[in-house]
């Protein structure tokens, strides 16, 4: 990673909320760098999958079931809740996938029926060249789920839950692939959790084994789409963010679902003081930053001026007025805001003495929640305390952990 000092800037994010141009960051799994973690093996920009060039016959099925995961997560839906798929659904659709081709899109049985669905002939003409290529008949997949088959797999569009994995394989098998045997007892469209019903469907135990086993490998893949409108996610950079990668952070946290007063909301969000959004509160930032990626989870947060002292009695140590790299802040109550601020340093350039502040505020509409420059001096005041997370760089001198990748 580069040590441009010059490109550095500390981030903190606060309580307010903004409208942001989004270049995210891709969502794998968990790894850890100069005491940073951060998601996925990219701490640049997000890199999207080139339907030119994307791998069709040439990657085992194991890569091409990941390529396959990811951009069906990065594709809008109109029948699903949030446009994009939740675990459940993808997992279904994999299921049938992997039962149908083995995520081979050159798949051809008996020049009937082609490529990862298996779709008749018929329907196969209908995939834009060339039809070998796999985004190619995932996009002719997201349009005929669209379009003529939205309404024929409802069952698929309303499951959401583990429980319901079972029924949306069958919907989108017996549906969508019509993959079902002529004569058996029960030929119904809809799911019955019975013998007979698995019995219809061609090969349902290989589909459903497909499905168990991606809806347990695919969480993270999913949540990104949900929480992103693409593949990519909100990735914390080791040693700390730019501003353009700060800006692309906070509109990942902008794209949250919403939820209602009477709900958790995700990440265990509980905070809906707000009346625009239950996200534009600062408190709700902090507690998505410590429970999406720090190791103590925030479970009952109390104004922004007391979640340092929350911290720290769950064993975060007290930075005191110092701000550090990923380290959460709060601010002392003032004459207009009784229930002060809070947010979280996300990166800093300390030879500038620069910070770039993301935040959300009450009252001031989805526009506020934010990324903008500030200062080290004006964030080192009385007024402002730091609990340090087991994501803050230990040591002291931060531009040791520069990075300088964003734009």
């Amino acid at each position: 990673m580069k040590k441009d000092i010059n490109n550095l800037l500390l981030i903190v994010v606060v309580c307010a909320v903004t409208v942001l141009n989004q270049t995210v960051f891709a969502v794998n799994s968990f790894n850890r760098d100069n005491g940073v973690y951060f998601l996925g093996t990219s701490t640049t920009d997000c890199v999207e999958t080139d339907s030119s060039s994307t791998p069709s016959q040439t990657k085992s099925d194991n890569e091409n079931e990941k390529i396959i995961a990811e951009y069906l997560a990065s594709l809008e839906f109109d029948g699903a809740k949030n446009k994009h798929l939740n675990i459940v659904q993808l997992a279904a659709l994999l299921g049938n996938i992997g039962a149908e081709s083995t995520f081979d899109p050159s798949s051809n049985n008996n020049d009937k029926n082609f490529g990862l669905a298996q779709w008749s002939s018929d329907r196969w003409v209908n995939i834009a060249d060339p039809r070998i290529n796999i985004n190619n008949q995932l996009d002719y997949m997201k349009k005929e789920l669209n379009g003529a088959y939205k309404d024929k797999v409802q069952e698929f569009w309303d499951a959401s839950k583990t429980d319901d994995l079972e029924k949306a394989t069958y919907s989108i098998a017996r549906n969508y692939e019509v993959a079902y045997n002529p004569g058996k007892k029960d030929s119904s469209k809809v799911w019955t959790n019975s013998e007979d019903a698995v019995a219809n469907i061609q090969i349902w135990q290989k589909r459903i084994n497909y499905a168990k086993t991606a809806n347990n490998q695919y969480g993270d893949v999913a949540q990104a789409s949900l929480t992103t409108g693409s593949k990519c996610g909100g990735e914390l950079v080791s040693g700390g963010m730019n501003l353009s990668q700060a800006e692309s952070f906070m509109e990942v946290y902008k794209k949250l679902p919403n939820w209602s007063a009477k709900e958790v909301g995700p990440y265990g969000l509980n905070w809906t003081s707000c009346t625009e959004s239950p996200l534009a509160n600062c408190v709700a930032f902090s507690q998505y930053f410590i429970n999406r990626y720090a190791d103590k989870k925030l479970t009952n947060p109390h104004a922004g001026k007391d979640i340092v002292g929350q911290l720290i009695d769950l064993t975060y140590k007290d930075g005191g007025h110092t701000p550090k790299v990923y380290a959460v802040f709060s601010q002392a109550a003032t004459a207009k805001n009784e229930d002060g601020h809070t947010g979280v340093i996300l990166g800093m350039d300390v030879d500038k003495g620069t910070l770039v502040i993301g935040e959300a505020a009450c009252y001031q509409g989805m526009k506020a929640i934010k990324a903008r420059p500030s200062t080290i001096s004006e964030m080192s005041g009385d007024n402002t305390t730091y609990a340090y997370t087991n994501l803050t760089p230990d040591s002291s001198d931060l531009s040791a952990n520069n990075n300088s990748s964003g734009k």
